[in-house]
């Protein structure tokens, strides 16, 4: 008997740690989505040709719709049909929790934190230098087949354009940092969310519980790397495969430091050299 009741009791508490992390996920990806949308405005207004008033409506109106259904998934989630005061300081602690989980911080430790963290930004800036200013560049393309595509060449002459017309191109770097960042929260911040939805509802001290956050760990890395990758498949191979590997070392910085700062260097790091900017 006594033994029947542990097992229910275990299970009610692992549903309990699912649930919770669930909620987090859903909650977080709604705010990690609503918060690329604002970022990307400048890109986005300046790939369309859009007047600032335009691209502010239509980020306004995207913006409340998903702060309505962060704010309905919040009461359903916590069980009540109703608001109360209770339900908005649990948002605002979900909130402020979900900002930091995609990365939108330092690291929390002084010392190794910021150790972490420039380490990462150096090994980032060394990367994009040893893939286009050196031979390894010309080695990986003897082995990558097919050409540059018609895409990436308009896409390069696109950015070009974008960076220096409109409302968003008179602020230098301002659609450049912009469409970096709005990517990063994106494949690096949901990431990072996952990792740490999972590690808040596990337990260290647990065998099954570290196997469980070292799958989620790699699985999340991995996934978003190939992604990267693959959303790059029209411009050409070669484009795949160098995002594949930024993605994967880009990935990698910001669950080493649970920081997107790394990843934002690099990857704007990138496209300036890529664009031949500098």
């Amino acid at each position: 008997m006594n033994t029947a009741i542990a097992g229910r009791g275990r299970w009610r508490s692992a549903r309990t740690r699912s649930l919770a992390a669930v909620t987090r996920i859903i909650i977080g990806l709604l705010v990690a989505f609503g918060l690329a949308i604002a970022v990307g405005m400048p890109h986005a207004a300046a790939a369309r040709g859009q007047s600032v008033d335009t691209a502010a409506l239509e980020t306004g109106v995207g913006l409340f719709a998903i702060a309505v259904i962060v704010v309905v998934a919040s009461w359903v989630f916590q069980s009540g049909s109703t608001p109360s005061l209770n339900h908005w300081r649990v948002l605002r602690v979900q909130l402020l929790w979900v900002v930091a989980a995609v990365g939108l911080r330092l690291p929390a430790e002084r010392r190794r934190g910021r150790a972490r963290l420039m380490v990462s930004v150096l090994l980032v800036l060394v990367l994009a230098v040893a893939l286009l200013r050196t031979p390894l560049w010309h080695l990986l393309t003897e082995h990558v087949s097919g050409p540059v595509g018609d895409a990436q060449v308009q896409l390069n002459a696109d950015r070009s354009r974008w960076s220096t017309s409109g409302w968003a191109g008179s602020i230098p770097g301002l659609v450049l940092v912009s469409g970096v960042v709005s990517e990063e929260l994106v494949f690096r911040g949901v990431p990072l969310l996952i990792v740490a939805a999972t590690f808040a509802v596990t337990d260290s001290q647990q065998r099954a519980h570290r196997l469980v956050r070292a799958v989620v760990v790699v699985a999340a890395w991995a996934a978003s790397s190939i992604v990267f990758g693959i959303i790059h498949w029209e411009f050409s191979d070669l484009n795949v495969v160098s995002m594949v590997i930024n993605g994967a070392v880009w990935g990698g910085a910001a669950l080493w430091t649970r920081s997107l700062v790394p990843a934002v260097v690099g990857h704007t790091y990138w496209n300036l050299i890529a664009s031949g900017a500098i």
